[in-house]
């Protein structure tokens, strides 16, 4: 057991630490009570990594050192078990079996040992460390002892894959849940730690820096919990301000790190240059976005909301359904706005939802068993991103019902426990339900009454229940392109084939006719301007290609496109 095991009250990490300091006063009052009861007084301790498990085991060893604890496990000690160390020097597996009884069977002998295990799944995992042995077997037997207790450490997704499933550890063991504090807790705690990063970084924390610390990582880090991430992002702040050779560390210095970690502005010139973008947002979406000038308005009135304070922060940025025919923009409307808002479309994550019909696909969106979800996944990986989630009146209604929580609470648990956190994310579904209705009505500016009438048939169908479309923060109808927004769209790819070829020391323009021409072979109206991309690669740039190579366009050249040219490229196909 001294091998093996080391007193909690004698780790380098207790010292200084207390049930008041991290707030978990109730919690470790809780695991104490389960262990001086009579029968199933084995705790396990389920919570995210850095979320204050420890601590609540470092309080209760101060209590029981101290005889302030209940008298039935007064003066016990907590030994934390060295897991690494007992499998350490041998690779035969009996060995390592034969340590594990003699290490509980001491334990039990000594009568007044309360073992604490972390990552206490891996005894019970097989693709753990403890590998092939049986740990879980091995220690079952003393489970049921009075004279030996066990606290195990793990996290929800961890206790999901193995402790839940196994029926004689749920009987031996009692669960205790560690959330995550409050911010009020969390500033209490930050009081007693900082200190600590002063004197170990030598350096000063302002207070205004430990209130910005709480903010910015509750709004910005979903990686970690409170209190760990809060107390980390100090410690980097008081980094970051030495490598500036200061050692006062200010809200400025908190900042600079957050728009590192996260790439998202912050500060007062970042704030100044996002409501820039916002109050801009037209402008902007309106050089790739032809023809949906009430759509365009819509978003942006929406965003500015979100931005502004005045939307809920516990809620996604935006939420929006885009209803309309194929091919007019909505699409490109998600990925323009993911450019402009979070500054690229590799910003842009997007469902095939006509992939999500079935019951069972739930499973893929937020996963079972073993297995995380895909939407979960994404989104706990990169939180800053535009979800598209296209044709969702194809996916399943258990599929959209996650989407209720997900548009009005801003967060999702997935099978394994964990929480994909979406308030820093823009939902956007698109569907073409309606599409029919929406050509032939012509919607007219401010159209009100026929997107009352769309929406209105759509429900009655019951492709959306109500409660759904209530959950987004606007409804947008995209209306179908006229023949000279047909032409402007064109125009915008021109453009953009000019942009790629610009180190070539070409120009390639176009004339009326021909442009007319490229319109018609590229736009349709049930699919209206896809395929128009498809006419410029198999089309216009391979006219140019054959030009180039051929050396009939020369650097410094500008190349007409005509309906000849055109012409004569349909005739070789």
């Amino acid at each position: 057991l001294e091998q093996y095991a080391t007193e909690v009250t004698e780790l380098p990490s207790y010292a200084g630490f207390s049930p008041r300091l991290y707030g978990r006063a109730v919690e470790t009052e809780q695991v104490e009570r389960i262990l001086a009861r009579d029968g199933k007084s084995n705790v396990i301790l389920v919570g995210e990594n850095g979320i204050g498990k420890t601590i609540i085991i470092s309080a209760l060893a101060k209590r029981l050192a101290l005889g302030q604890s209940l008298g039935a496990i007064a003066y016990k000690h907590i030994l934390k078990l060295d897991v690494g160390t007992l499998l350490a020097g041998s690779n035969n597996t009996y060995d390592i079996e034969d340590r594990f009884r003699l290490l509980f069977a001491d334990a039990l002998r000594a009568g007044n040992i309360i073992l604490f295990v972390e990552d206490i799944h891996m005894l019970f995992d097989s693709s753990g460390a403890v590998g092939t042995i049986n740990a879980g077997e091995l220690l079952l037997p003393f489970l049921t002892s009075a004279r030996l207790q066990i606290i195990g450490l793990t996290t929800p997704e961890h206790y999901h894959k193995t402790i839940a499933k196994d029926q004689s550890l749920l009987q031996a063991f009692e669960k205790v849940e560690v959330l995550e504090p409050t911010k009020e807790n969390v500033y209490a705690i930050l009081r007693d730690v900082v200190p600590h990063i002063e004197a170990r970084e030598r350096a000063w924390i302002l207070f205004q820096a430990m209130h910005i610390a709480i903010e910015l990582s509750d709004r910005y880090i979903k990686t970690a919990p409170f209190p760990e991430k809060a107390i980390a992002l100090l410690q980097e702040s008081a980094v970051y301000a030495l490598t500036k050779r200061q050692h006062l560390v200010t809200a400025s210095d908190v900042e600079a790190v957050v728009e590192r970690k996260t790439g998202v502005p912050l500060g007062t010139s970042a704030h100044t240059a996002e409501s820039s973008k916002l109050l801009s947002l037209e402008n902007d979406l309106h050089t790739r976005v032809i023809g949906q000038n009430d759509a365009i308005s819509v978003i942006a009135n929406a965003m500015r909301r979100a931005r502004s304070g005045i939307a809920s922060e516990k809620k996604p940025i935006g939420g929006f359904l885009f209803l309309g025919p194929t091919g007019v923009g909505k699409t490109e409307t998600a990925k323009a706005l993911a450019t402009t808002y979070f500054g690229s479309e590799e910003h842009m994550i997007r469902f095939d939802m006509s992939e999500y019909q079935n019951s069972d696909s739930l499973s893929r969106m937020i996963g079972h068993d073993d297995e995380s979800g895909l939407l979960t996944t994404q989104i706990i990986d990169h939180p800053f991103s535009l979800v598209l989630l296209d044709e969702i009146e194809k996916a399943h209604p258990k599929i959209l019902d996650i989407f209720l929580q997900v548009l009005d609470d801003g967060r999702l648990t997935d099978a394994l426990g964990r929480t994909a956190d979406f308030t820093n994310a823009i939902i956007i579904a698109t569907s073409n339900a309606g599409a029919e209705m929406i050509r032939e009505s012509e919607v007219a500016e401010g159209g009100m009454l026929t997107k009352e009438k769309i929406l209105n048939q759509l429900q009655e169908q019951g492709v959306f229940r109500p409660e759904f479309l209530n959950r987004f923060d606007a409804i947008v109808i995209f209306k179908p392109l006229t023949p000279s927004q047909e032409e402007q769209i064109a125009m915008l790819m021109f453009a953009d084939l000019n942009r790629r070829i610009k180190e070539k020391g070409i120009t390639v323009s176009v004339d009326e006719d021909a442009l007319k021409k490229v319109v018609s072979m590229g736009f349709s109206k049930e699919f209206g301007a896809r395929p128009l991309r498809r006419v410029m690669q198999d089309t216009v740039e391979n006219i140019i290609a054959k030009k180039l190579l051929s050396g009939e366009i020369t650097r410094g050249s500008t190349f007409v496109l005509t309906t000849q040219d055109l012409d004569m490229n349909t005739t070789q196909i």
